[in-house]
């Protein structure tokens, strides 16, 4: 079991995950693939992916959003 903390903010991820997290999966980052894999209950392997073109998306708005606010 891992707790999360929910929280409203306007961000391009829709997840952040620690690595005291990861390491307790096991996952593994592909960071070039934006994809993590890990180990089920049952040994099979979990790959969880992004849709590449949806993330460049969010980012860009993320961009946006930030100049608009003169954050950058």
């Amino acid at each position: 079991m891992i707790k999360y903390l929910l929280v409203h903010a306007l961000t391009s991820s829709n997840i952040l995950i620690g690595r005291p997290s990861l390491n307790e999966l096991g996952a593994i980052i592909l960071t070039s693939h934006l994809a993590m894999k890990f180990s089920s209950e049952d040994g099979k392997i979990i790959t969880v992916r992004v849709n590449q073109v949806m993330a460049r998306e969010c980012y860009v708005a993320s961009l946006k959003i930030a100049k608009g606010n003169k954050v950058l």
